[in-house]
């Protein structure tokens, strides 16, 4: 079993590198044409094991691997949700499909 100590610098990794990514792609130069909001949570969840392996996360227990998982898409879903992106980016969509 994880020890507190563990899970907490598990969450810091996760929520330091989620946000950093969202505050790059808030910025509409840093996403490429099939980028989408959407996707975003699938995206931080590749990445994560990486995360792990760069901050020397030992990671011989599976449970380590799914507090990243669990902590990586809770706050990736929740910045996307809160910050109204997704949202805007479905009525965008929309939009176009109706002018077409």
């Amino acid at each position: 079993m994880a020890s507190e100590l563990q899970r907490l610098r598990i969450a810091n990794i996760c929520y330091a590198n989620v946000s950093s990514s969202f505050a790059m792609f808030c910025n509409p130069e840093m996403r490429g044409p099939n980028f989408s909001w959407s996707k975003f949570t699938s995206m931080m969840l590749r990445e994560c094991d990486l995360w792990l392996i760069l901050n020397n996360i030992k990671r011989n227990k599976p449970e380590m691997d799914q507090l990243a998982y669990q902590y990586t898409e809770e706050i990736a879903n929740r910045m996307v949700e809160h910050s109204g992106l997704l949202k805007a980016e479905s009525s965008e969509t929309l939009s176009k499909a109706s002018d077409e």
